[in-house]
This record gives C-alpha cells, structure tokens and sequence, in this order.
C-alpha cells in the first residue's frame, strides 16, 4: 500500500537515538541550578525537547500504523511529519511574526484588520501553537462590538430566501421567506455552533473548535500558574495546587488536566519531575 510504503520510508529517515541522546542531553541541562539564569536560553532549550519528545511519540505512532497496516488517519500524520523534514534548516524552529496593517480604507478596513486578527488567532489555536501580541493599535472608529458577517454566510441567507420563495412559487422574495431562512440557519447554528456549558451559539467553534468558554478556561488556568508561582517564589508547581486552584474557578479535574496537557503539546509548560509542571 501506498500510504503505508511511504510510512516505512519516513520512519526510516528518523535518528530516534540522536533525538533520545539530544533529549537526555537538555534533562540533565535542566537539573543544574544555574540553567534559568539564562532565561531566553532555557526556554529555548526546553521547547526543544518538548518538539523532539513529540516527534518520538509520532514516530512510535508510525511504527504501530505499519505493524498494524492500518492507514485509517495515517495519511494525516504522514502529511505532519514529513514537514519534520522540510523545515530542519537552523532558523525552521524560530518564531515568526506576523504583522497585519489595515492601511487605507477607514472604518472597513480596519474591521477587516480585526477580523484577520481573528482568524488567524483561532489558527494558531488549532495548530496548538502559543501566540502573543506585541503591540496592538485601536482604530479610532472601528468598533469590535459587532458581528461580522462573510459575504459567503450573507449568500447563504439569501439563496436559503431564494429556495422559501420558490417553494411558494413566487418570483420575489418576501420577508416570511427571509425569516424563514433564519430560522433554518438559526436551528443548524444551535445543532452545531451552541456551547453547551453557557447555552449559547459561538460562531467561533466552527472555525477553531474550541469555544469561547473553553479559551476562557485555559485563560484561567494560565493565570493560575502565574499566580502560583508568585504566591510559592518557585517556577515548579505541584500539579495538585493547580487542579485544587481550577476547582475554586469552577473548573473541574478532567478538564482542568485536558488543558495542562494541551499547554505542554503546545510547548507552553512541561513537567520536570512527575507530579509537577513548569512554564518554558
């Protein structure tokens, strides 16, 4: 099989033994008590171990979908780690920055400079990459209070209208053929779009499949390192400190551990020791 031919040479291709030495390397780095002295050096460090474990755990993946010869999902992984190998230059795991200019335009282009912001934002947060914004200029009459809508949604309405009337055998459209075309988009946008923890429709759990309560939550959880690691003078922190935190915000364990392990994917914390976290 195709799929499972190129797995083969993929898996081939990885020095497991280099990245477990180079891994091994950085752990015994990090129980010197000078290694955060340098910060900017530590972290990258650390984020350097943190996308080598993960490229030994999807190369462990790849072995178990060529023993198995199964290559359901494998074509998804195959397309992840083959950039493994198309970005290895020396600057490939540096940040990158984006910059996004309303320019000219007024009032609309700077709404669609939000927007833009926006998206890309809930990209990042899909690929499990950590962002910040360095600096942010409010537009002077753009406002961010309204829903924007995409000529693409607006065709919908109206082409959901269109089919209302045509039902009715009319040629124009009326305004019961509109509501009716929002009602329909309302009801899929609550079968698809509705947080069931506040019971409302977040457009954004489309796009990112996270909604605007869950970031909420890994907001939350964030500030509580934070805060922990202030209260405690110490960039360890025990992760029952952080769970028994979550709880008194309302969050509850499970969730609380579903994002400790989304942030370290993401390269946003680690465990230096089993029972305990730290920020890179």
């Amino acid at each position: 099989m195709e799929l499972i031919e190129r797995a083969k040479i993929l898996l081939g291709k990885i020095n497991k033994e280099a990245k477990q030495v180079r891994i091994r390397e950085i752990e015994a780095q990090s129980t010197d008590p000078d290694f955060w002295k340098d910060t900017q050096r530590a972290t990258s460090m650390m984020k350097e171990m943190a996308s080598l474990q993960k490229e030994l755990e999807d190369a462990e993946k790849l072995k178990q979908y060529i023993e198995s010869n199964n290559t359901t999902g494998l074509e998804s992984l195959l397309r992840e780690m083959e950039i493994y190998f198309y970005l290895s230059g020396s600057y490939d795991r540096s940040n990158a920055i984006l910059t996004i200019h309303a320019g000219q335009g007024g009032a609309d282009a700077m709404d669609w400079a939000e927007m833009l912001k926006r998206m890309y934002t809930r990209f990042f947060e899909r690929k499990g990459w950590s962002t910040e914004i360095v600096d942010e200029t409010a537009g002077d009459e753009a406002g961010i209070k309204s829903i924007p809508i995409t000529a693409r949604q607006l065709e919908a309405l109206i082409r959901l209208s269109e089919a209302a009337a045509k039902i009715r055998l009319a040629k124009t459209v009326s305004k019961k053929d509109a509501q009716k075309a929002i009602e329909l988009v309302d009801y899929c946008l609550n079968q698809i779009a509705k947080d069931s923890e506040t019971g409302k429709i977040d457009i954004d759990r489309l796009s990112s499949r996270i909604t605007a309560t869950q970031r909420s939550s890994i907001s939350i959880i964030k500030d509580i390192i934070n805060t922990l690691e202030e209260q405690m003078n110490s960039k360890i922190i025990p992760l029952e400190n952080v769970v028994e935190a979550a709880k008194e915000k309302n969050i509850a364990q499970d969730q609380t551990e579903e994002i400790l392990e989304k942030l370290r994917r993401s390269g946003d914390i680690f465990e230096p020791k089993r029972g305990f976290i730290q920020k890179l």
